[in-house]
């Protein structure tokens, strides 16, 4: 039961319980409300669209947790092997003389921190991987082990689909909320448009007024009574 007609203030589970109430209370009371089968047909048919326009929109968010919570995880390994890979070239290249200690850190980035944000350590890894790269070329005499960069290329392999994907879904759910946005101004228009009807028919204090999702005047559940049911607040 609906303690008030504010539907435009309903939290969006609630308007869709509203309007699931409200679908059958005027399938019930269609005659004494004076709506034609077409009207009731019509409503119905968009209360369904609402309802499934809903649960795409709540689908397509847990879609977005879930995948946001993997970029978190491939992120955080791709910054792993950063700093593993890092460690291994300042090793082999400080007993090292000559330009090579200097080559590492500038061709490396070795004096810079490894960065916070997505982009940015996203940059440095594909660095990493071209400075590993050009090593044969660049410093044909400077050995270093092939697997902690293959372990940063794997990370970084996991991480840029999931970038992709989120990119897409992220589009997805905005088209879905801005969907979900237009159909709800549509439903409280219906919800006002019938209820107005039903109370020049019934009048404001007629308890069918339940069956269609709304309270009667009296049964309004304002601010003041729930002070007053709440009883006297002791004195701080």
């Amino acid at each position: 039961m609906f303690k008030n007609n504010s539907f435009t203030l309903d939290s969006y589970p609630q308007f869709l319980g509203r309007l699931t109430q409200f679908k059958s209370g005027i399938i019930k009371y269609k005659d004494s409300i004076g709506l034609s089968d077409a009207e009731v047909a019509e409503i119905s048919a968009f209360v369904d669209e609402y309802d499934r326009v809903d649960s795409e929109t709540n689908l397509e968010d847990a879609e977005m947790s879930g995948n946001y919570e993997s970029i978190k995880v491939y992120g955080l390994e791709v910054q792993k092997q950063i700093y593993a890979c890092r460690k291994v070239l300042r090793g082999l290249s400080s007993g090292e003389e000559g330009e090579l200690p200097i080559y590492v850190e500038e061709r490396f980035e070795l004096d810079r921190k490894v960065p916070k944000r997505r982009a940015e350590f996203v940059a440095m890894a594909e660095n990493i991987l071209e400075g590993y790269s050009a090593l044969p070329v660049e410093q044909p005499d400077f050995a270093v082990p092939a697997a902690p960069f293959e372990r940063l290329q794997a990370a970084l392999d996991k991480l840029r689909p999931a970038q992709e994907t989120i990119s897409r879904e992220r589009a997805e759910s905005r088209a879905k909320v801005a969907e979900r946005r237009r159909l709800r101004k549509k439903g409280e228009g219906i919800l006002r448009n019938v209820f107005l009807r039903a109370v020049a028919q019934w009048g404001a204090e007629d308890k069918r007024l339940l069956a269609l999702g709304m309270m009667y005047k009296r049964g309004i559940w304002t601010a003041k009574k729930k002070e007053e049911a709440a009883g006297p607040q002791p004195e701080e």
